[in-house]
């Protein structure tokens, strides 16, 4: 039943996609926890005003994760779906074998891309990208652009500004733990709902979803703390309870870090127009962080480091967008 209705499914995309003259696609390549391998793609257009966004192919994807064989992964599905000649855009994020696909898909990735993406980093004989014919033979599809995933351009500037916090290190380090012992200790969990109410807990941090890090932290710090250091204490766990200090240290990194959690959350739309968002949502970011440096105790280096990937992303989106 299930090849069956796939087929139905895709019979119809492809008769939905026949009738629109431009698309825009995103795609990602990840590895699960038990390290399969898969490629997802998805197609963005506008149909009689409506947006429409749809699955157009989700596939194991053995093997290296090289640019060249996502490239040819990519044109496979483009030619799958008769999308050659509409695809306009393809967003992905900023991992360097995902520029060199879209650099192999696209000409105009060589001229658009500043000096530290020229060409000469993606193939062997830069001098064969002059040659159109080869660039037709290997691509066979118009010329297209690459936009980088905003949502994990945002990830790697807070990734870069919690390298800035080591004046919270022991609070972070507390935090962290605590959400394990939730989660791997059925007593202490049975405790822990007993004091916080059933289903409480504190969210686990996943390394590419660096909001998890911001929802942990605001969990802990919302805490009745009188009750987790009662219920510490009970649990012989006193090695965790939050000082004074370390809990303010806690609350100012949440603080900081809430508009760029907002942002985030914003961009990852898939009703509206999430790219209209991007620059005036930098802008208030930096605004943001302005008027965090005018209360700042501890954080002064978190927001430095911020306000500097913000001011790189904001000339970055400007040269995308333009």
């Amino acid at each position: 039943m299930i090849p069956k209705y796939l087929k139905v499914r895709k019979e119809h995309l492809i008769e939905h996609l026949k009738e629109v003259h431009y698309v825009s696609l995103t795609a990602d390549a990840w590895t699960d926890r038990r390290a399969h391998a898969f490629l997802g793609v998805t197609v963005h257009t506008f149909l009689n005003g409506e947006v429409k966004s749809q699955l157009l192919a989700f596939r194991s994807f053995g093997g290296s994760h090289t640019g060249p064989r996502i490239a040819d992964e990519m044109e496979a599905i483009i030619a799958e779906f008769a999308l050659h000649g509409k695809v306009r855009y393809v967003v992905t994020d900023n991992a360097s074998n995902m520029k060199r696909a879209m650099c192999i898909l696209f000409s105009d990735m060589a001229t658009k891309q500043d000096d530290s993406d020229s060409i000469d980093g993606y193939f062997d004989d830069a001098s064969l990208w002059t040659d159109v014919e080869y660039y037709e033979a290997v691509t066979g599809v118009d010329v297209g652009k690459r936009l980088p995933c905003f949502a994990h351009s945002l990830q790697l500037v807070v990734r870069d500004g919690l390298k800035s916090v080591a004046f919270a290190r022991s609070g972070l380090g507390k935090a962290s733990k605590l959400s394990s012992l939730v989660h791997q200790s059925a007593l202490f969990r049975e405790a822990f709902e007993t004091t916080f109410g059933t289903n409480n807990a504190i969210p686990e941090a996943n390394a590419t979803r660096w909001n998890s890090v911001w929802l942990q932290l605001r969990t802990v710090v919302n805490l009745d703390q009188q009750k987790l250091t009662d219920l510490l204490k009970s649990t012989a766990h006193e090695n965790l309870t939050l000082s004074p200090r370390e809990l303010q240290q806690l609350q100012e990194v949440v603080e900081v870090l809430a508009p760029f959690a907002e942002l985030t959350d914003i961009c990852q739309g898939d009703k509206s127009m999430t790219i209209s968002c991007v620059v005036p949502g930098l802008l208030s970011l930096m605004e943001q962080l302005n008027e965090c440096e005018r209360s700042a105790r501890h954080s002064t280096a978190l927001i430095q480091s911020l306000r500097n990937g913000c001011c790189s992303e904001v000339l970055n989106s400007f040269f995308y967008l333009i």
